[in-house]
Parts: structure tokens; C-alpha cells; sequence
């Protein structure tokens, strides 16, 4: 990419931003990513709050920033304070990613790539059900459009989730409906908060409840069927253990964070990380070594 081999003379710097972000395994997976290449980065968190957005740009000054990763809830709302986004971005009305050069703030998606890298191989293409109708759930459902015989999209704000299904050619269900969106399924994938930890008032992590219509919806998915989680803290979350006990595979979020901050990094530097290192670090992450 032009101007990467430029930004290896200075110290880069790059941050999450979102609420909350106290849980990201982001400046892990970053700090690893600069130390195998070599090269002299940082990466931190900032909590960025839905009123503090549009003070997006002087935070990114005031830190130094050389780009930043968006959480929610800022991946539609920080839009229409960039310069520019890519063409999939624009699609999903969805940025995960910002490049900043020479002051220009440009976004793009690489959540849509962690997931397909993530799922692919893993089932049989069928029929795949996608929860939820945010940024995440579009770039999954984009990404997914033709790569499987039948996609269905299960949301709980049925406008949104409608939104969605039509630009996918995809069925929409309500969560009303959620054993039949679920029947024959050989993929689910939940795009949503469901089953995360999140700090309480008091500070400690308690997970987000997931409505009880999708976990007894589970039932009906393909008894080989992978049930794949975005979410990644904690490591097994509610969907996945009420999953496992019916004799279904899962994956949780590590996976397609891992693969969509890959992406990320090669967008930000124009390095691309090999399979490798890709899977050495995969293995760190699951058992809790140091990276």
C-alpha cells in the first residue's frame, strides 16, 4: 500500500474505540501482529461513548492516532464524520476500520472477511441463519449472499432485520418465528450482544441475556449444524453451551476477531499475515498464553 513503508519510520499508534472495551483482546492481537513483523507499535483503548462520537476526529488527534477499530456503538454513527469509505462500507452502512493519512479519516469493513474466513469449510451451505440487523449482521449476511443455498435473517427489530433481508435476498423472520428460521439450519451465527459480558454497576462482568425463543430454536438446526458466535468474552456463551448440549458444534467470536483484525492490520500497513502466524496465535489465545 502506498505510504505503509513510510509509516515504519515512525512509532504507529492505533486504538479501539467503542463502550465498553474494557473486555478487548484487540492491543493483544495488535501487540503481537507489531512484534512479529518487527515493528515499533502500540495499541490501546479508548472508551468512546455513543454522545462522545462526534468528537471522533479531536480524539484521534489529541491520541496521535495512525487509524482506529470501531466498536459498537459507533460503527454507523462515526459515518458521516469521515472523509471517505470503502465501497463494502458503504454497502453495509457499517465501519469497523479507520485509516487516517495526512489527517483524512477513511473507513472500511473487515468484519464481513473475519466471518467468512471463520465459517468457511465449516459447513455444508445449506442454509445459513444470521442473527440480529446491526453492522455486524449486514457484513455477515453481504458476505455470505450466494455463498449458501438458503439465508435467512432472524432480528428482533423486524423493520431493520426487513431492511437487511431485502438488499440480501434473504428471508426475515421475527424472534417470534425463530424455530422456523431455524429449521434445517446447518449455520447459525449470532450477530448480536447476546450471551456478552458486560460490566454491571458495580463493575463486574455479567452477561447480556439471550431470549429463550433462540435457544429453544436451536433444536431444529441440522444435528450437524455449526452454531458460531461473535462473541468472544466469555469464551463459551450462553448460545454455545445450550448448543453443545444438544450435540452441536460451535465456535465462538475469536476466530473472526482474529481474522478481521488481520485484515485490518494489512489495511493500516500493507503486510499481510501468514497462515502460520495466524493459527501459532489462534492457539495462544484459547489457552491464555502470553502473546
Amino acid at each position: 500500500m502506498d505510504g505503509a513503508k513510510n509509516r515504519f519510520d515512525k512509532k504507529l499508534r492505533f486504538a479501539v474505540m467503542g463502550d465498553p472495551v474494557e473486555h478487548s483482546l484487540s492491543p493483544s492481537i495488535y501487540g503481537a501482529l507489531f512484534s512479529h513483523f518487527g515493528m515499533d507499535g502500540e495499541f490501546i483503548k479508548l472508551r468512546v461513548t455513543r454522545d462522545d462520537v462526534c468528537r471522533i476526529r479531536q480524539i484521534a488527534a489529541e491520541n496521535r492516532l495512525s487509524g482506529f477499530a470501531c466498536t459498537m456503538p459507533l460503527k454507523e454513527l462515526v459515518i458521516p464524520l469521515l472523509d471517505g469509505i470503502s465501497e463494502e462500507a458503504e454497502r453495509i452502512s457499517s465501519v469497523n476500520i479507520v485509516d487516517i493519512r495526512d489527517g483524512r479519516l477513511f473507513g472500511s469493513s473487515t468484519d464481513g472477511y473475519g466471518i467468512k474466513r471463520a465459517v468457511d469449510g465449516r459447513h455444508s451451505r445449506k442454509r445459513a441463519v444470521i442473527i440480529g440487523s446491526g453492522g455486524a449482521a449486514r457484513a455477515a449476511a453481504f458476505k455470505l449472499m450466494g455463498e449458501t443455498h438458503e439465508l435467512v435473517l432472524l432480528a428482533r427489530n423486524a423493520a431493520a432485520g426487513e431492511t437487511v433481508a431485502s438488499r440480501t435476498n434473504a428471508a426475515f423472520y421475527p424472534f417470534s418465528e425463530a424455530e422456523t428460521a431455524m429449521h434445517g439450519a446447518d449455520l447459525v451465527i449470532n450477530a448480536t450482544p447476546m450471551g456478552m459480558f458486560v460490566p454491571d454497576f458495580s463493575g463486574k462482568p455479567e452477561a447480556v441475556e439471550v431470549d429463550e425463543r433462540i435457544l429453544s430454536a436451536l433444536a431444529r438446526t441440522r444435528e450437524d449444524a455449526l452454531i458460531a458466535d461473535m462473541v468472544y468474552n466469555p469464551e463459551k456463551t450462553t448460545l454455545m453451551q445450550r448448543a453443545e448440549d444438544i450435540g452441536r458444534r460451535t465456535l465462538n467470536g475469536l476466530d473472526m476477531l482474529i481474522y478481521q483484525a488481520f485484515e485490518a492490520f494489512c489495511i493500516w500497513t500493507g503486510v499481510r499475515v501468514d497462515e502460520a502466524f495466524a493459527d501459532e496465535l489462534k492457539s495462544r489465545l484459547r489457552d491464555g498464553r502470553k502473546l
